[in-house]
């Protein structure tokens, strides 16, 4: 559900569908580490910048980072399928970790 929430916001900009959109996508993160592989935390990382930016409130970067740095950890470990290196490197980009995001392009 959080794909078609965050459809929405994109079309209509309605912020009821950027909550409803964050809320899902935390909600299979929280709920499917293992299974979502970073997915849905890195999409609700993105939107919860997005947030943040709308409302002009720093603590939702602070938010946003602490699940881009919980599905770094995750990953680490793991071996890499093409979407876990997307992942990694949206998760990287949010954090501001250029030389990382050049390292892992590099190996792939």
């Amino acid at each position: 559900m959080g794909a078609v929430y965050k459809r929405y916001w994109e079309k209509d900009k309605k912020i009821e569908y950027l909550l409803k959109a964050i809320k899902s996508y935390k909600k299979a993160w929280n709920n499917f580490k293992n299974i979502d592989k970073g997915y849905g935390g890195v999409n609700a990382a993105n939107l919860i910048d997005e947030l943040g930016y709308l409302l002009d409130n720093e603590d939702y970067k602070k938010q946003a980072d602490k699940i881009r740095n919980e599905i770094v950890k995750l990953l680490q470990n793991h071996n890499k399928t093409k979407w876990d290196y997307h992942t990694f490197i949206t998760a990287y980009f949010g954090l501001g970790e250029f030389d990382k995001i050049k390292n892992l392009i590099q190996k792939e």
